[in-house]
């Protein structure tokens, strides 16, 4: 396994993975704080994404949440429940549409910076873009 604080110098737009964290817990406000520590986590490797999202499960309620962190704070779904029909088939039309995900703007991504290189402006001739040679700092918090 190996972790990176931001996106690979060799990856391409072709590249990225979805990681998407799943917590559990039987108390919906400790799974909410550790689901942000989690978004937390996935801010610190790419800190341009829009949002980062969790997914929380309670198990003795046998209900899901899809927990959005963005920088206004939280957007969760209300609890779905993994027992009803209703409830799974409302999870399968979220899930579907998660993995109906193309590319990496559609996970939060900009489209502008992969972390390593920048590109600003759509026209050829007046658009600029430059990639980090070095980093001078870069702190964790």
């Amino acid at each position: 396994m190996k972790c990176y604080w931001s996106l690979r110098p060799e990856s391409s737009n072709t590249d990225h993975q979805i990681a998407i964290a799943v917590e559990v817990k039987d108390d919906w406000r400790e799974m909410i704080e550790q689901s942000a520590t989690y978004a937390r986590a996935q801010w610190r490797g790419a800190a341009h994404r829009a949002f980062s999202l969790v997914i929380g499960v309670h198990h003795k309620e046998n209900k899901l949440r899809f927990l959005i962190f963005h920088s206004g704070g939280l957007t969760a779904s209300q609890p779905l429940s993994l027992k009803d029909e209703t409830g799974k088939l409302l999870i399968q039309k979220i899930l579907f549409s998660i993995y109906s995900w193309q590319s990496p703007e559609d996970a939060g991504f900009p489209s502008f910076t992969d972390g390593c290189s920048f590109h600003l402006g759509n026209d050829k001739d007046t658009s600029l873009e430059w990639k980090v040679e070095e980093i001078y700092h870069h702190a964790l918090s």
